[in-house]
């Protein structure tokens, strides 16, 4: 008598059924044999497939939550550069306020100096275009930093969309995964019928 690993009765119960049927045809146990071994196969290869697809799957859980761990460490910087920028700024603007105090204590001086000497004219407009500079100055910093800013959240925003598309595929997998799964299982309760 045959054993199957499986432990389908069934079949043990029905090659059992052929071997007494017809002892004199050397035949059927063989055919029997032989698609019990196909049958057996066939399992095997499902196992294998079946161990494929769940390692598969781990690979898949593991790489999400590598992308997760990399999106988190992605948030964290933007927030430490969001914080920075914000710091710079602030340092930026007190020192610009600082500056034009100076400057407009400056020009304060320079007007009582004006009715003395008509030469501190150009002097003023030096001043003046001091403030402008420090104020386009401080344009490109806000500028650069708020182009940093969107920079970090366009790559976290990638990172989103990487984690999206890898998270469609392995449900689309497990979805394609399963009805394959019935399908042999169907094709075998078939089998097993004929």
């Amino acid at each position: 008598m045959i054993i199957l690993y499986d432990g389908s009765f069934e079949l043990i119960n029905f090659i059992h059924y052929i071997q007494i049927m017809d002892i004199s045809d050397s035949k059927a146990p063989i055919q029997v044999e032989s698609n019990y071994d196909q049958v057996r196969v066939k399992l095997q290869s499902a196992k294998l497939a079946r161990k494929n697809a769940e390692e598969d799957a781990k690979m898949l859980r593991n790489r999400i939550n590598m992308l997760k761990l990399e999106q988190v460490k992605a948030s964290k910087k933007i927030q430490e550069t969001h914080q920075k920028a914000l710091t710079i700024v602030t340092i930026q603007q007190q020192n610009i306020g600082a500056q034009e105090t100076k400057l407009h204590q400056k020009l304060r001086l320079q007007q009582e100096e004006k009715k003395l000497n008509s030469s501190n004219k150009t002097k003023k407009e030096l001043t003046l275009s001091a403030i402008k500079s420090k104020k386009v100055q401080h344009e490109e910093a806000k500028h650069s930093a708020t182009k940093e800013i969107k920079q970090e959240l366009y790559i976290s925003k990638e990172i989103r969309s990487v984690l999206e598309q890898q998270e469609f595929g392995r449900k689309h997998f497990k979805k394609e995964q399963i009805k394959r799964q019935e399908k042999d299982v169907v094709e075998m309760r078939k089998k097993e019928i004929v």
